[in-house]
């Protein structure tokens, strides 16, 4: 076979088994890919097979890695005027920066790989930093804005026939709809993606699914059916190694737990999600694990160790890392009512704050009624404004 011929094919082999979550079977195969263009000269290969061992990165991860093989990716595009593999490599580039919560840096990757992409005229390529902004626009509260760029997303997704990328655009209009309070709408998107992702195949993005529908079955009081789908959705995490994924699940887990009436058995779930988001770096996420363990030990009558959880969280609001959390408003109701217990006077405070931050994202919402449902239809919106 020629040498292009036999890169090209482990990098689609690569792809394959990225798809199906064999994450370590591609790292391996990818690897084979690069050392054969590299062998040959074939930059563009070269370059090609490092952005697919990125993303494989990012899946498991692994993020220091994925920066520095995305930074070299990059660099090969460049000076190659390789403008389509340089868009594609700074999506990639945004999404690590957005899984270390480094939202300025993801949206500007993103932004400047739309531009290139509406430059060259690549819609698949378009929908993609689309997704992309649109779950920046999301994780900092701004829900119209991402209902646009998903909207504009799902319907290139549909244009080009990509019915995965048709999955994750739903699950992402899903998700904001999940914290408008638009749950029957939010219910109806993730099962159209759970539908779509099961007839593909991929692994990866039906353990996601279900971990989103779980968190929805959790905030309607079905705890049982929450708890059944998050070990569902850990189940399929685990066998893939997809950590991020389980990381969710196991905060799942915890929440029904609780709401179950099953204290010690939450405990341990939220531990669990604890030290993943610690080894993944990812604070803002990792708050929310606290929040769980702060919740417990409050509700047990263990002062000390319900403020030292919220100490550990009060660190991590002090730097802005809250954003990205998936119920954020939960988390400071947890602080406050800590604080407020323990007869701290920043009690308070950190609720006027969390409160003026909840109507100042109410106000971005146009809609009066969509507006009212945002406030009052999040148990944790309605529970902090009843304070």
């Amino acid at each position: 076979r020629l040498p292009a011929g036999e890169a090209a094919g482990h990098l689609h082999h690569t792809r394959a088994l990225w798809y199906q979550g064999r994450f370590g079977e591609a790292q391996q195969e990818g690897a084979r890919a690069r050392a054969l263009a590299e062998r040959a000269g074939l930059r563009q290969l070269v370059g090609d097979s490092l952005r697919t061992l990125g993303n494989i990165a990012i899946h498991e991860g692994r993020y220091a890695d994925a920066v520095a093989i995305c930074e070299q990716a990059l660099a090969i595009h460049r000076e190659d005027r390789d403008a389509k593999g340089e868009s594609y490599t700074l999506n990639n580039l945004g999404t690590v920066y957005w899984y270390l919560s480094d939202f300025p840096a993801a949206r500007a990757a993103y932004t400047r790989a739309l531009e290139i992409l509406r430059a060259i005229g690549d819609r698949y390529g378009q929908s993609l930093a689309l997704l992309n902004l649109g779950e920046v626009a999301g994780v900092q509260g701004d829900y119209p804005g991402a209902q646009g760029y998903y909207a504009e997303a799902l319907r290139l997704k549909r244009e080009t026939g990509d019915r995965y990328g048709e999955s994750v655009a739903l699950t992402s209009l899903a998700d904001t709809l999940l914290a408008l309070g638009a749950l029957e709408g939010a219910r109806a998107n993730y099962e159209a993606a759970l539908a779509l992702t099961g007839a593909l195949g991929h692994r990866q993005q039906e353990g996601w699914v279900q971990a989103r529908i779980g968190l929805l079955l959790h905030q309607q009081g079905d705890d049982g059916a929450a708890l059944a789908q998050s070990e569902q959705a850990l189940a399929l995490a685990q066998a893939i190694n997809d950590r991020n994924t389980q990381g969710y699940a196991l905060a799942l887990r915890g929440h029904s737990l609780a709401a179950l009436g099953q204290p010690a058995e939450a405990a341990e779930a939220y531990r669990q999600s604890l030290e993943l988001r610690r080894t993944l770096q990812q604070p803002n996420l990792a708050a929310e694990a606290l929040a769980g363990l702060a919740r417990l030990a409050l509700e047990g009558g263990d002062l000390a160790q319900a403020s030292a959880h919220t100490a550990a969280i009060l660190t991590s609001m002090d730097g802005g890392a809250l954003e990205g959390a998936d119920e954020p408003f939960r988390v400071h109701l947890t602080c406050y009512r800590t604080l407020r217990a323990m007869g701290d006077a920043r009690a308070e405070q950190l609720l006027e704050r969390a409160r003026a931050l909840l109507n100042e994202r109410a106000a971005r919402i146009e809609e009066p009624s969509a507006r009212r449902a945002f406030l009052e239809r999040v148990p944790s919106h309605r529970e902090l404004l009843g304070e």
